[in-house]
């Protein structure tokens, strides 16, 4: 998408970007820096995107045509259209689009659940959370101070063969692939990434 603004750009500003010596390269790095990064939590379409980076190439350009600054000197470039950034920002939509576009299916959704729970769980608690019948626990004398500390150190790492078992034990279905299991996790990690 940055490359194609930046084409847009090249031949909409032509006049522009000739004068202040602007190329493909660096209309893409203005793209990616001042209106993709800062522009693409807000809206997705790519017309916006085109029309918010033409407004703001002339403000981002007039500092270098009345020789007040260098091309090179981005940083202060990116400040001077900060308030018209801002501005673009707000009329574009009042929601990121991340927040409203995000549905995972539900295989996905009890994988994430049952991820949090290997994670933020002992391994030695999983015949107590997850066993069906009811077994002889003997009390335990808990120590105040080492669940604090356990919340600090944030979640653990758990092998695969846990977060199948606490799957298997919570959707109660044993009609679900364990390859369609392994997809969605795969997936996960992608997602990650």
């Amino acid at each position: 998408m940055v490359d194609i603004i930046a084409m847009y750009l090249l031949e909409e500003h032509s006049v522009l970007c000739s004068d202040v010596d602007f190329g493909l390269t660096e209309l893409e790095n203005y793209v990616r820096a001042c209106v993709y990064d800062s522009l693409s939590v807000y809206t997705s379409s790519l017309r916006e995107m085109m029309t918010a980076a033409s407004a703001l190439l002339q403000k981002y350009v007039a500092p270098i045509q009345r020789q007040e600054l260098q091309k090179a000197d981005k940083i202060k470039l990116y400040h001077r259209i900060q308030p018209q950034l801002v501005t673009t920002m707000t009329q574009l939509s009042c929601v990121p689009t991340f927040k409203t576009s995000l549905e995972l299916p539900y295989n996905l959704r009890v994988l994430l659940v049952c991820a949090f729970l290997a994670s933020h769980n002992p391994a030695r608690l999983d015949k107590r959370f997850f066993c069906k019948g009811r077994s002889s626990r003997r009390k335990v004398k808990s120590r105040k101070g080492s669940k604090l500390s356990d919340v600090l150190k944030g979640p653990k790492t758990f092998p695969l063969d846990r977060l199948l078992a606490i799957h298997s034990s919570i959707t109660q279905d044993g009609t679900i692939p364990c390859s369609d299991i392994l997809m969605s996790v795969s997936s996960l990690v992608s997602l990650s990434s």
